[in-house]
């Protein structure tokens, strides 16, 4: 076990590092930069062009640039913006707990509600109930989480006008507006992990019932929710938790233009206002932040289902 994670943290550090570059190679190939951004606002001369340049080390190679970003990263400082001047490190430390609460809570609703659809489609396979919920998780798997967003928008906003639902409050400064503000981000940003997890649920779950030792549990009079809890459910949700884990980074990245919907204060709304500034180092940052945690949660499944299921080999 202990060579199997080992291996799997090499590849990790080493994809890191793949995508370190790739981050910072995309980013310049953005036709301008922030030093452009504030000449064509402000008046100033070639020299002061070229002095800001210098100041942001956009003068020097690309290779010297990527290597003393690099070397920051490793240190933890991520380098300061070049529009505020202030630490990407702080911002992103500030934004972040937003996104991942906007993620904690989609994952929440998302599993709670496709296991339990999931679950209750095997359980009735065949019946009116079965047949309804196949095509509405079709229908979730398909709708963009924004559009679902800008949606809840319109509607709350039209039949519920004293609702608060834009903007953000902290949770430890009033816990219940929080919760309320956050609701409609959460259920938009759920839906569609509630739709791939009821499909797969329901897949394993009819899988496992057909087994033998489900056969011989009925057999032997046990109860059919002792059956559910301790052997259907125990053995058919571990495929389950492996889909519910790799899909949070996907909310991740889906909660980026949700958070511009809902007016959230997230690493999404800090990178996409940092993108139309080109901002380079703060767009680097946030980017990098986002992968690192996307390709952890993946290294996180790995060694979960390789302790959930002894049976998988370790390769």
């Amino acid at each position: 076990m202990f060579t199997y994670v080992f291996r799997k943290v090499a590849w990790t550090a080493l994809v890191m590092l793949v995508v370190s570059l790739i981050v910072f190679g995309a980013v310049r190939l953005i036709p301008s930069d922030a030093v452009d951004m504030m000449f064509q606002a402000e008046s100033g001369s070639e020299e002061q062009r070229q002095e800001l340049r210098r100041m942001f080390g956009l003068d020097r190679a690309w290779y010297v640039q990527y290597l003393s970003w690099l070397g920051g990263i490793l240190t933890g400082d991520f380098g300061t913006s070049m529009r505020t001047g202030i630490s990407v490190g702080s911002e992103i430390a500030r934004a972040f707990p937003v996104t991942l609460e906007l993620v904690l809570l989609g994952t929440l609703v998302g599993s709670a509600l496709g296991i339990t659809l999931g679950v209750l489609a095997a359980r009735y396979r065949g019946s009116f109930f079965d047949w309804l919920i196949q095509p509405l998780g079709l229908i979730g798997l398909s709708i963009p989480n924004f559009w679902l967003g800008s949606l809840f928008l319109i509607g709350v906003g039209f039949y519920l006008p004293g609702m608060r639902i834009v903007g953000y409050v902290p949770f430890g400064e009033d816990p219940l507006r929080n919760l309320a503000v956050m609701a409609l981000p959460a259920l938009a940003l759920g839906l569609a992990l509630g739709a791939a997890v009821m499909r797969m649920t329901r897949t394993s779950v009819l899988e496992v019932m057909q087994q033998d030792f489900v056969r011989t549990a009925r057999a032997k009079g046990v109860r059919e929710p002792t059956i559910l809890r301790r052997h259907i459910l125990r053995n058919g949700l571990i495929p389950v938790i492996t889909v519910i884990t790799i899909q949070v980074g996907v909310l991740i990245g889906g909660s980026i233009v949700l958070e511009r919907v809902f007016a959230l204060p997230g690493l999404g709304r800090l990178l996409v206002t940092a993108i139309g500034e080109r901002d380079y180092t703060m767009v680097q940052g946030i980017t990098l932040v986002i992968s690192f945690i996307f390709v952890m949660i993946n290294l996180f499944t790995d060694i979960l289902y390789r302790v959930l299921d002894p049976r998988v080999k370790i390769g």
